[in-house]
Order: structure tokens, then C-alpha cells, then sequence
């Protein structure tokens, strides 16, 4: 018989391997092993045949489950993601990673900041901005709004890296409301202890702003002045700056956030969040709020006649808000180099 057989069957008759039943399923897996030419598709059938019995193995607990399935009496609840009325508004994030509350922070630690007492007086400041990196939108304008101005000058002061120049002034601290024995703006220097002075916010923000106009164009009678007042800030130690623009703008600065650096021969200065508010513009209501960080530090030195002045750096960082919360990430940075100068007329 097996003569019989064409020549190209033989060695070719299949070979029957394995038989495995299933009785759990009722399945009967029939591995058939057929000849092949490769090494290669013979080791492919034999890993496809043992994926096989494995699956088929452990399929049985699957398709034969030891109990039913019950479905539920009720349906579940619907999902709500908060629940808001009149008496019970929903509620506000209170962090963002590790984010600030810029609509109810905490109260200041700290004084406004102190500057050396022989800084009382008129100074000429000049500023250049030296880099602005990140989103560049973002820190022009809270370069601007912290001061810079709203105007073609001030574009080009910010983009091309002008000299900024303007007046500041130094006025002595206001008297302490409670009696706690503790200046809160004495610091040591030289085994002495002195007290030191603050910065006329209103007084710089508006020569700032006012640098911009033409001297002869600054009147207030026909608007055409940036005038600027600090306003109370429901403690002794905020501060909360509020200027209107020749535009029509008013914007609010408060601090919410202040450590300081009493002066000494290292050096001092500051570290604020700044609560920015602007109207929302348009037609749209309410107001919008940013948040920009300014670190100042200073130090004393002379210029190149002998001349005392006051050399500082700024590091202005802007951040995303949300639901009046600041994020921990910065979207800009901006640096400046700043100097203080006596007046000619009162250099010494």
C-alpha cells in the first residue's frame, strides 16, 4: 500500500502528537505537528501549540465562574463634582501644588522693607532690564504694570534695553501701632543699632510713570498725569500701592508675601509676592488678578568719583493663576540692574 502512495506523500503522512481533553469545557484541543522543511516554522507550531494549551488550561475558571452574576439592586448615584447654592458656594482650590492663596493670605511676617538710614532723602534710580526669558508676554507686562509704563517709550526701555531713570525717595517708617519693648525697623551695623528707613512707593511709582510724559505735558488738570496713593491695607505692615494711568487704567499692587533682609555690611534686601489687579477690559466685568515675585538685593558702594551710590539686582518671576491661587512653577523671569545716586546738587 505504501507503494501505492505518489512519491510526494512520502514522509509526508501526519503525525499525530497530543490529545488533550477538557472535560471542565467540554473541549477537545487536537495539537497536530505537521512536517515542515524549517527548523523555524516547526519551533513556531510548537510555541503556538503550547500558548494553546495553556490558554485553554486556564479558561475554564473564566467561562465556568463558581457563582452568577448579581446585578445590583439600584443604580449607583450619579457623579456630581460639587454641590453650590446660595448658602453653600462650591469651594475654592486652596492649593496648586504648592501654590499661594493671593485672594486670602496669611498676615505679613515682616515690616515693609528696610534700607540703610543714610538712604533718607532724594535719590536718582536708574534701571536697565539686562534679561527676560520664558514667556516674554508675560513678563512685559508685569514688567509695566509693576512700573514700567504703558507707553511707546516704555517698550522700547524693555525690548532694547534702555536706561530707565527716575526719582525715589526715602522717608523714615511709620510709628509701630503696639508697644512690644522691639523696633521693628531697627537693625545692627557697626555694634550700634539703628533705624533704618522705607521707600515713598507712591512717590517713585508716579516719577517712574511720570518720567515718560514730557514735563510741560504733566498736569492734572487735563489728565494728563500718572498720579499714584498707598491705601490701607487692613495691616500695619501690607502694603497695597494703587495707580491711575493718563489711559484711564487703574491697577492695585498688594503684598501678600514679604521676607526681608535687615541691612548690614553684606548687603540687603527683599522678597515679595505682589497681588496684581487690573480691570478685566471690555466688555467682560470684575477684575483680573496676576502674581509676580520681586527679589531685590543691594549692596553699598562708590562710583567712579567717589561718590556714594547703591548697586542692586532684580529678579522679577511671573506665575499662572487660578481661582486666585499662584502656581509654584514661573511662566518669565526677568532681570534688572538697578543704581541709586544722589542728586547732583546733594551729592556728597
Amino acid at each position: 500500500m505504501a507503494n501505492s502512495l505518489p512519491k510526494t506523500m512520502t514522509g509526508s503522512m501526519l503525525i499525530l502528537t497530543s490529545f488533550l481533553f477538557l472535560c471542565e469545557i467540554n473541549t477537545v484541543v487536537i495539537a497536530l505537528v505537521l512536517p515542515s522543511t524549517t527548523v523555524q516554522n516547526s519551533a513556531i507550531s510548537r510555541r503556538n501549540w503550547i500558548a494553546g494549551a495553556a490558554f485553554a488550561s486556564t479558561t475554564s475558571s473564566i467561562v465556568s465562574p463558581s457563582h452568577a452574576y448579581t446585578p445590583p439592586s439600584s443604580p449607583p448615584p450619579p457623579l456630581i463634582l460639587s454641590k453650590s447654592s446660595s448658602t453653600n458656594p462650591p469651594p475654592r482650590i486652596e492649593e496648586l501644588g504648592a501654590g499661594f492663596d493671593l485672594i486670602s493670605p496669611p498676615p505679613l511676617k515682616a515690616v515693609d522693607a528696610i534700607y540703610p538710614s543714610s538712604l533718607l532723602g532724594l535719590w536718582q534710580c536708574q534701571r536697565v532690564v539686562v534679561l527676560a526669558e520664558g514667556d516674554k508676554d508675560q513678563a512685559r507686562l508685569a514688567w509695566k504694570l509693576l512700573g514700567g509704563g504703558d507707553t511707546s517709550v516704555s517698550d522700547d526701555i524693555f525690548s532694547k534695553q534702555k536706561t530707565e531713570r527716575f526719582y525715589t525717595k526715602f522717608i523714615e517708617p511709620p510709628t509701630p501701632s503696639s508697644d512690644t519693648g522691639k523696633n521693628p525697623y531697627g537693625y545692627g551695623y557697626q555694634g550700634q543699632t539703628l533705624t533704618g528707613v522705607i521707600v515713598d512707593r507712591a512717590f517713585e511709582m508716579e516719577s517712574r510713570l511720570n518720567e515718560k510724559i514730557p514735563q510741560e505735558q504733566q498736569t492734572t488738570s487735563n489728565n494728563n498725569k500718572n498720579t499714584a496713593q498707598r491705601i490701607n491695607g487692613g495691616d500695619e505692615n501690607t502694603t497695597a500701592l494703587k495707580y491711575d494711568t493718563v489711559k484711564g487704567a487703574t491697577v492695585a499692587l498688594s503684598v501678600v508675601e514679604r521676607t526681608i533682609e535687615s541691612p548690614s555690611e553684606n548687603g540687603f534686601g527683599y522678597n515679595e509676592l505682589v497681588r496684581i489687579t487690573t480691570a478685566a477690559g471690555g466688555l467682560a466685568p470684575g477684575n483680573v488678578i496676576r502674581a509676580a515675585r520681586v527679589k531685590r538685593r543691594f549692596r553699598r558702594a562708590f562710583d567712579k568719583d567717589g561718590n556714594r551710590v547703591v548697586e542692586g539686582l532684580e529678579i522679577v518671576k511671573t506665575f499662572r493663576v487660578l481661582d486666585g491661587v499662584a502656581g509654584e512653577i514661573p511662566t518669565s523671569t526677568t532681570k534688572s540692574q538697578i543704581q541709586f545716586s544722589r542728586p547732583s546738587s546733594t551729592s556728597s
